[in-house]
């Protein structure tokens, strides 16, 4: 069986990371939960900053320009098919504008200081449910109104030790 793909957007503006707080959809694991905005690449394509761009665009409506370069590739079991995807950070400095979020993909929409999520006395741990029944201690980095977790605080971790993120903001 042939992996999938997804890809997802780091947008960098002024030290601030653009995060999504995802719409609640029925089946799906990501309901509610902070992340960056991308989804499933598709046939039209080219490779995952064409899909990051994509997804950016219709979650939020930000037209984003040529990639900055691409953060270490991640796994992830696709929920619906039960197969592996290999998901592909990509980095793109913000275009002018604001965030708008489509209600059906996104419920909102917001920059968060990257000294924020990095702050050490805003992470911690909170216990999730993996598939509605297993137990899981999930590292979190606290948001005023919520979590962010998972693959999205992996992510942030490689942004991190990356020196991109010096010429991005």
């Amino acid at each position: 069986m042939r992996p999938r793909w997804a890809a997802v957007a780091l947008v960098l503006r002024d030290g601030d990371v653009l995060l999504v707080r995802r719409a609640a959809r029925p089946g799906d694991p990501w309901s509610g939960d902070w992340a960056f905005p991308g989804g499933f690449g598709h046939a039209e394509d080219r490779d995952p900053p064409a899909t990051a761009r994509r997804e950016t665009e219709e979650e939020v409506g930000l037209r984003l320009g040529p990639d900055r370069g691409r953060l270490p590739a991640r796994w992830i079991v696709d929920p619906w098919r039960r197969r592996p995807v290999r998901l592909v950070p990509v980095l793109f400095r913000a275009p002018r504008g604001e965030p708008h979020p489509d209600p059906a993909e996104v419920a909102e929409a917001r920059w968060v200081p990257l000294s924020v999520l990095q702050d050490p006395t805003r992470r911690g741990h909170q216990w999730r449910l993996v598939r509605g029944v297993l137990p899981w201690r999930a590292d979190v980095r606290r948001l005023d109104d919520g979590v962010v977790w998972g693959l999205t605080g992996r992510m942030l971790d490689d942004l991190r030790a990356t020196a991109a993120v010096v010429e991005l903001t």
